[in-house]
């Protein structure tokens, strides 16, 4: 069962929506690079994950990889695929949660609908590879003081002395 989450961990770095059949999709959106305005963390893009449960879906790029990766037969894939699934949801009956290391959580809501919490420390956006979050120490302006200084320099250089025209007044 590992091998299939490893396969739909890879498979979220180059696919926008991945269908785990039986189960619904995995979405993915894309985030831009973030600030945070007063913890002063600096995080780099990243693919935000969603899941849409649909279980009705039907996809081949899940089976096909899976395929590929164990040289198993397409049909061998979609039932060890279904025996996932079914694993799956016999965990979320028990414990109320599955976790998938990698990926995230699958729990039931009070009402018992599937809802999915992604781990946010894995990036799947590509062109970020590398990159990871850091905290700026916030930058402390004393404007006042450049200003007065500035100004105080101005003026002493730019003085002109008035010519007194009433000297020659007699």
């Amino acid at each position: 069962m590992r091998k299939i989450e490893k396969s739909i961990h890879e498979l979220l770095y180059h696919q926008d929506s991945l269908i785990i059949p039986g189960l619904g999709t995995i979405v993915s959106k894309n985030a831009p690079a973030s600030i945070h305005p007063v913890q002063h963390i600096f995080e780099p893009p990243k693919k935000i994950l969603q899941f849409v449960p649909a279980p009705d879906i039907k996809d081949d790029i899940l089976t096909e990889h899976l395929s590929a990766k164990s040289d198993l037969k397409h049909d061998a894939v979609i039932k060890e695929l279904s025996g996932f699934v079914h694993d799956l949801r016999t965990r979320l009956n028990k414990n109320k949660f599955a976790e998938w290391a990698s990926i995230g959580k699958f729990y039931l809501d009070v009402e018992n609908h599937l809802q999915f919490s992604p781990v946010e420390s894995t990036n799947y956006l590509l062109s970020s590879f590398g990159l990871s979050p850091f905290m700026s120490p916030p930058i402390i302006r004393r404007s006042n003081s450049i200003y007065e200084t500035d100004k105080k320099n101005k003026s002493a250089g730019s003085v002109k002395k008035k010519f007194n025209w009433f000297r020659f007044w007699k």
